[in-house]
């Protein structure tokens, strides 16, 4: 390739080729994005910059990043755009289409598992947006720094501040649409951080936007941040003592639907707000014809959490078998610890209750001989999948997921099943994972910590101390 004399022409030819193939009809997998993706290529090559940028967001866009979550494809075709390959020296001349760029390709760095690689991408974005005094898109760039990469890594302070600078500048430009987003994902944030009265409230303001409300997909997320709020009150709720009969639980109106037992808190149960969040995946698949497979994925697998939290061991286990499956089919590595973990905690939770559930489903009864075998197998597969979840947490920089995973390592140390310690009993080994989990869970310390797992590897080592 390097000894051909007109490299420009012999791309300009086949780019002529690609472009007379007919568009697929329909799109059904990525084989039928083949012939585009040729078309880009030489587009590119041939020195058409412009022309593969709108090539790009008129065929591939769409079908790359919401259909078939090819993040790493996404990213190379995008890369292509600048001189390096690695998002310098763009070829593009204007910085609005450079700014897209970046921002779109550090959203499938995040999503794909690689936060820290996002960060100067989205940096980058923001500061052509600032220079052009474009503040909606220095608004958008602000919440998606905060919310596709600080929170993944625990930079929780940065992030606070950079989703509060995103709502005030839209409260003065007037653009509710991205106000909206930035009350929602601040809601989540105040959610980790353990304020959930006041993440609550910010997931009221942002439905409380009309245009907001029209739009499917961001309300089911709206419901996913409640589900997700649910959950981690119920763990903080599990560490107090009960209220008093009369007291009320923290107010969220759209998602007091009922309460769960089995592990899941005193307080409104994520059940019905999961719920919703897979109701909503399917208002916007039928109403836009685009499913978008990470909102599904996210729908599963917090349906996993919060059958897992009531004790419904089956509905978890099928639940988070299809978001796992899901997941790794798009290499979601956004997802997939979080899924993984999730699976551990059931794991524990068929150990602890003597679960006889098949993972094959075949509902036969195991003869009394084979409990400790079965339970056993339970811990392995716990240790397994935990471990296994934080060899991506520790890849990809994930802190809180780190804080969670070193909880239940922690807890699977400490464990023991009916007198029989499977690789149990290791107090130094548990005091080393929950100390780690405290540490992890500290992030820019309060109000800027993880509060749920703080407060859970606190008890943890209260309880290995007394021990």
């Amino acid at each position: 390739y390097d000894r051909l004399a007109d490299k420009e022409g012999i791309h300009t030819r086949l780019r002529d080729y690609f472009a007379a193939v007919p568009e697929p009809e329909r799109v059904e997998s990525l084989d039928d994005l083949a012939p585009t993706i040729e078309l880009y290529h030489h587009t590119v090559r041939a020195g058409r910059y412009d022309e593969a940028y709108q090539l790009f967001y008129a065929r591939l866009n769409t079908p790359l990043y919401y259909r078939f979550g090819a993040y790493a494809t996404f990213v190379e075709l995008q890369s292509a755009l600048f001189a390096d390959g690695d998002f310098e020296g763009p070829l593009l001349e204007d910085e609005a289409k450079i700014a897209r760029l970046l921002n779109d390709s550090a959203n499938c760095y995040s999503l794909s598992g690689q936060p820290v690689r996002a960060v100067p991408l989205f940096e980058g974005y923001i500061a052509i947006s600032r220079k052009r005094g474009d503040k909606t898109n220095e608004a958008i760039g602000l919440g998606n720094l905060a919310s596709m990469a600080q929170i993944h890594i625990g930079a929780l302070a940065a992030a606070d501040g950079n989703l509060r600078r995103s709502i005030a500048l839209c409260q003065k430009i007037g653009d509710e649409f991205q106000e909206a987003v930035g009350h929602q994902e601040l809601g989540r944030l105040l959610a980790y951080t353990g304020a959930f009265e006041e993440a609550g409230r910010e997931l009221e303001t942002a439905l409380g936007f009309e245009v907001w409300r029209r739009n499917e997909q961001g309300v089911g997320v709206n419901w996913a941040y409640r589900a997700l709020r649910a959950l981690l009150m119920g763990r903080v709720e599990d560490l107090s003592p009960p209220p008093p009969p009369a007291a009320a639980p923290p107010p969220l109106s759209h998602v007091g639907e009922g309460r769960g037992p089995g592990g899941g808190g005193r307080g409104t149960s994520p059940l019905p707000a999961a719920r919703r969040t897979r109701e909503y995946y399917e208002k916007n698949k039928e109403e836009t014809g685009v499913p978008v497979e990470r909102d599904l994925i996210c729908a599963e697998w917090l349906l996993g959490a919060a059958h897992r939290a009531r004790g419904e061991l089956a509905q978890a286990e099928t639940r988070l078998a299809e978001a796992l499956r899901r997941c790794r089919r798009i290499n979601l590595v956004e997802l997939e610890p979080d899924i993984l973990l999730e699976l551990a905690r059931l794991r524990y939770a068929q150990m602890v209750s003597g679960s006889r559930f098949q993972v094959s489903g075949s509902g036969e009864e195991q003869p009394e001989t084979s409990k400790h075998e079965t339970m056993k197998r339970k811990m392995d597969e716990a240790l397994s999948l935990a471990k296994e979840a934080l060899d991506i947490a520790d890849r990809c920089g994930y802190r809180l997921v780190q804080a969670d995973v070193h909880l239940v390592l922690a807890q699977l140390a400490l464990s023991e099943v009916e007198g029989l310690a499977f690789e149990a009993g290791d107090l130094p080994e548990a005091h080393r994972h929950a100390e780690t989990a405290r540490e992890r869970a500290w992030c820019d310390g309060p109000p800027h910590r993880y509060e749920a797992a703080f407060l859970e590897a606190e008890r943890l080592l209260e309880q290995i101390e007394a021990a």
